[in-house]
């Protein structure tokens, strides 16, 4: 039925930011939460914008009302009133009912149910402003339709897995290298790549043609160093590949490992809006050629995929933000194409362009014939993602081939205009890595 934080701060608490109680009244004059405090809240930042959670505290039946998408009847609605200025009044970017009684997404819905077995979420974009300057907000709402007698409703505020605060975890590698200065040169890392050299490419296996540059601090759109120069690669308009490289483990090392952890620093450009599909980003791979990979279903035997993916961009306030997660092919796949595990864990997993990102990814092969493998991401330091009791192969020869290095748009569909990210401090080693510590000069 979804998480959620009281007015204390306290998940799945009961004391709400306001109260109203439903009643055949309630059908004709519409309920009224008083919201400024949580709107205050939006607004100096101590809690973010998630939305606000409509909950069924006492009472029996259901509460029917217009959603922002109702042909007839009036939507859910924000009145603010500002010192000096008329009342704003906003409608929803979104809203939906959650119901556990059903396996459809509810949010194109024209109605909205609040009872005790649904709870309501409407989220509205406030304008920026100062939250002293912010004298009232008021959560407006009007019923259709109240099936019993009465329902007493709170306010809450809505605490999705990504509003979680964490602690950033900096015990990695990076920690006692500032920079990553040296940090090549540790028993435990395997590769280490920052762009500097003019033979960089040496590395790496070409797989595919990419659209890619080392660039510098005159770059333009939007760049700006992580530390020296990095690498620009671009998904060009109505292309699908932008970068396909490989570092391939059996050409560099006498072996092929069951278990590392792979780091790299994103940022993606200005011009980054990828608003009609998503796609791949670099990720860990042993598909050998033969599966794992482009609709070549894993069977554990053939080969398998953990590649970091994108997906569609969404608005978010002001800015448009892109959701970012893992696109998988493993050993209990059900269909041909690979499964989406956003990373929705802790602070993470929305990413802003303009700024630099540590993304690192750790993988651990499971046993032949056991389900003991992990996956775990990391944003930051923040763990975003974590998968026990994996099956990746069934037979040991299938370890980790390579670190893929992949943009790709889609899926099939091409990329509906010129987008540019930016790569830098690759690290792959055997042991957690982290963020880099002072000196990165990062923004």
């Amino acid at each position: 039925m979804g998480d959620w934080l009281d007015r204390s701060g306290e998940l799945h608490g009961e004391e709400p930011y306001a109260v109203a109680n439903t009643g055949q009244r309630a059908l004709s004059e519409g309920l009224d939460f008083d919201v400024t405090e949580l709107a205050r809240k939006w607004l100096d930042g101590s809690r973010p914008n998630t939305g606000i959670m409509l909950r069924a505290l006492a009472g029996q039946g259901s509460l029917q009302l217009p959603s922002r998408e109702a042909a007839d009847g009036d939507g859910p609605l924000l009145e603010l009133q500002w010192e000096g200025q008329p009342v704003q009044r906003l409608r929803p970017s979104a809203d939906v009912t959650l119901d556990c009684s059903t396996v459809k997404g509810l949010g194109q819905s024209q109605r909205l149910w609040i009872s005790p077995d649904q709870n309501a979420l409407v989220v509205f974009d406030l304008p920026v402003g100062p939250a002293d300057r912010l004298r009232a907000a008021r959560l407006l709402l009007y019923p259709e339709k109240l099936y019993g007698k009465a329902l007493t409703v709170g306010v809450f505020s809505t605490q999705p897995p990504w509003a979680e605060a964490s602690a950033a975890r900096n015990d990695g590698l990076a920690a006692r290298h500032p920079g990553d200065r040296g940090i090549d040169r540790v028993p435990e890392v395997l590769f280490a790549a920052d762009f500097e050299r003019g033979s960089w490419l040496t590395d790496w296996k070409s797989l595919t043609r990419s659209e890619m540059a080392v660039v510098g601090a005159g770059e333009g759109n939007g760049f700006e160093p992580l530390q020296g120069k990095a690498l620009k690669t671009t998904l060009k308009q109505g292309a699908n590949t932008a970068l396909n490289l490989r570092y391939l483990f059996a050409s560099h090392h006498a072996f092929e490992p069951e278990e590392v952890y792979f780091r790299y620093y994103l940022r993606l450009g200005a011009d980054w809006n990828p608003d009609r599909d998503g796609g791949k980003l670099p990720g860990l791979a042993g598909t050998y050629g033969k599966g794992g990979w482009g609709m070549r279903k894993s069977d554990g035997t053939n080969g398998w995929s953990i590649r970091g993916a994108f997906a569609r961009s969404i608005q978010s306030g002001t800015e448009r933000v892109t959701p970012v997660g893992s696109y998988v092919y493993h050993a209990d796949m059900n269909g041909d194409s690979g499964a989406y595990w956003g990373w929705g864990d802790g602070p993470g997993g929305l990413l802003q362009n303009n700024r630099w990102y540590a993304i690192e990814q750790h993988v651990k092969l499971n046993t032949p014939g056991k389900h003991d493998g992990i996956f775990r991401a990391w944003i930051d330091g923040h763990l975003v993602a974590e998968k026990t009791g994996l099956s990746f192969r069934t037979i040991p020869d299938l370890r980790i081939e390579s670190v893929w290095m992949n943009v790709y748009h889609g899926g099939t569909a091409p990329s509906p205009r010129d987008m540019s990210l930016y790569i830098d401090n690759v690290v792959v080693a055997r042991s957690y890595i982290g963020p880099m510590s002072g000196g990165a000069g990062k923004t």
